[in-house]
């Protein structure tokens, strides 16, 4: 029995670049998910309310509208510079030193959710961003856990 228990919603999100890590890390964890309509009422008077945001009924359109009129310019003109001049400046394909951190897990979760939930040339313009990205989510520890989360709705 692994000495880790990861407990989220059965969506693509927060959760996911600790999952990535311990799976990279080859760290046991059980993965307990719940589901949103079944699971989430039940759960909902003992989780803090600030930890917890939701958009209720919104199409798939009114979500990519929403990150590319906010979510995307924000991404691109803050963590995507940042994270593309840190990358460009430690050469070694890593935010920090020359292995795989938390931070890798974390910047290339962000540019997952802004390839698939609004526009998917948003890394156009960062080529190192988009390699590291890719690295990661195409890294051969982590393709079956990337391909459990991307089953997971945003």
């Amino acid at each position: 029995m692994p000495d880790y228990e990861l407990l989220y919603l059965n969506l693509g999100a927060r959760a996911t670049p600790i999952r990535l890590m311990l799976t990279y890390l080859g760290i046991p964890f059980k993965d307990t998910t719940f589901e949103m309509q079944k699971d989430w009422p039940l759960l909902k008077p003992s989780v803090r309310p600030w930890i917890w945001t939701i958009l209720h009924n919104e199409s798939e359109e009114k979500i990519a509208e929403a990150w590319n009129t906010i979510g995307a310019p924000q991404f691109r003109d803050t963590f995507a510079k940042y994270f593309e001049a840190h990358l460009k400046k430690n050469r070694s394909g890593y935010l920090v030193g020359d292995k795989m951190t938390w931070v890798d897990f974390l910047a290339a979760n962000l540019c997952e959710i802004m390839q698939h939930l609004g526009k998917s040339s948003v890394l156009d313009d960062y080529p190192n961003l988009r390699l590291h990205w890719e690295s990661i989510y195409t890294h051969p520890k982590l393709v079956a856990a990337v391909e459990k989360e991307r089953s997971y709705k945003m």
